[in-house]
């Protein structure tokens, strides 16, 4: 229901905040993880993936083998990085 109509979820998502956990995909610095804090979320339901980093925050990984059991998240995020795959129906 939520992916044919996603404004749906905002009011879920709003209420639940606190303990929603959530994955960000290639976010290269924390800055959008500081940013998904300042709006409410916990700090340990916060999930960063990416294939390099510089902090112990993020989990290195490859979009297309994601490292975690599925049904882990209850927000995925993947800005930026799309345009980066050689295979978009995989990394959807």
């Amino acid at each position: 229901m939520n992916l044919l109509r996603p404004l749906l979820s905002l009011e879920k998502v709003i209420r639940d905040k606190p303990f929603n956990k959530i994955l960000s995909i290639g976010p290269r610095s924390e800055s959008e993880l500081f940013l998904l804090l300042a709006n409410g979320f916990r700090w340990k339901n916060i999930t960063a993936l990416d294939l390099f980093s510089y902090t112990p925050k993020f989990d290195i990984g490859d979009m297309h083998k994601m490292p975690y059991n599925n049904n882990s998240f209850d927000i995925i995020i993947s800005g930026w990085c799309l345009g980066y795959s050689d295979n978009l129906k995989l990394a959807l």
